[in-house]
């Protein structure tokens, strides 16, 4: 069995937000085939545009090559020119790799989990990631927790990166309206400087969060050490992070929770790689994903199979009309997938019935309001710096 051609394609479909109403949302896919007929896919999280020429200009290193070679075949593009592959192009190899695994699955007839370690657990914690943006009235967003509630989470985050008082108020409202029976995080997108964001932290923590996530800008270890060594709550972090950085994250014990993404840092085998290294310093972790089911069934394969993963991140949108098999949250849980390969397939109908274009990843009620992104500003400055 040989690799006979790949591709990226782009898909466009409509996604209920649980009572936010509907909206357009698009994704790219990669489709890799044999030359036995067999179709492994994967989801990327990059533009459709981006993603066919990053493709195109690798391809020649996939096409030939047996899919059950991962590791070479991921080495031959990591190492590319004698560079390590970095940002988008590391998630079309992170894409590359899924897809593999897919082929690998379908061709012997197994779910991935059983091929990346067998089940340490046949069911999953999730938590609900609303791709609402936080940034309209907090009481409206607090109506949208119970709905999610409602659909079957028992865990939810928030998001604060928007302003001082902004975050506070939201985490707030929100408290005063759920209760304390429902879990909350908060992703503060990393909207602070280390300053702010421990004084945040610390007039956030008289409500319980569950963890704090991305308070700062990537980069800096050093800074993620001092906010951490700085408050109680947890802090969790890593989508935003290169590779290299996440393992520092680890081995300097900048966060309590590491945050993956299988999609952005190399596929499902790498992040198997990073979380054994996590396990090792006796840290859980809780991989990041977006851009639809496809990438969140990855994740699922991986915890699985994955001793010290904590709970997976899972968004808020009924995908139906783009899967036709989309998964399913249950008591905050979702069952591990137990078809074949990744276990997913798409409705082909889509690229019919919605032409492809691009569309954001999030609602925002507010179209002005912006992440800060790592700014020092006092205080009284904050809600008038975020509606430029």
């Amino acid at each position: 069995m040989r690799v006979n051609d790949a591709k990226v394609v782009g898909y466009a479909f409509p996604v209920d937000e649980f009572g936010k109403g509907k909206r357009m949302f698009s994704t790219t896919v990669i489709k890799i085939t044999t030359d036995d007929g067999i179709t492994g896919i994967a989801g990327l999280g990059i533009r459709y545009d981006v993603a066919n020429a990053l493709l195109n200009s690798i391809k020649n290193l996939i096409i030939g090559e047996d899919p059950f070679n991962i590791e070479r075949i991921w080495f031959k593009i990591y190492h590319l020119e004698h560079r390590r592959c970095t940002g988008q192009a590391l998630s079309v190899l992170s894409g590359i790799e899924v897809a593999l695994w897919d082929i690998i699955g379908k061709k012997l007839k197994l779910p991935i989990y059983k091929l990346l370690g067998g089940a340490f657990r046949d069911k999953v914690k999730v938590y609900a990631s609303p791709s609402w943006k936080c940034s309209g009235p907090p009481k409206d967003f607090a109506e949208h927790v119970l709905t999610c509630v409602e659909n079957g989470f028992d865990v939810v985050k928030l998001r604060g990166g928007f302003g001082f008082r902004n975050a506070i108020e939201m985490f707030k409202t929100v408290r005063d309206v759920v209760g304390y029976d429902v879990y909350l995080a908060i992703d503060l997108n990393c909207g602070y400087g280390p300053c702010t964001a421990i004084k945040l932290i610390k007039k956030l923590e008289r409500y319980e969060p569950l963890w704090i996530e991305e308070p700062i800008p990537p980069g800096c270890i050093d800074k993620y050490i001092e906010v951490r060594k700085a408050v109680d709550t947890p802090i969790a972090a890593g989508e935003g992070h290169t590779v290299d950085e996440l393992e520092e994250l680890i081995i300097r014990k900048a966060v309590d929770i590491i945050q993956p993404d299988i999609s952005r840092h190399g596929g499902l085998l790498k992040v198997k790689k990073i979380c054994a290294l996590a396990e090792a310093m006796e840290m859980t972790v809780a991989p990041h994903a977006w851009s639809t089911q496809l990438n969140t069934a990855a994740a699922i394969h991986l915890a699985a199979s994955t001793p010290n993963h904590l709970i997976q991140e899972f968004e808020v949108r009924n995908e139906s009309e783009f899967l036709i098999n989309p998964l399913k949250v249950q008591d905050g849980y979702v069952k591990v997938p137990d078809k074949p390969g990744l276990g997913m397939e798409i409705n082909e109908e889509c690229l019919s019935k919605y032409p492809y274009r691009e569309y954001g990843y999030f609602h925002r009620e507010k179209p002005s309001l912006r992440p800060i992104h790592g700014g020092e500003i006092p205080d009284e400055d904050f809600l008038h710096f975020s509606e430029l």
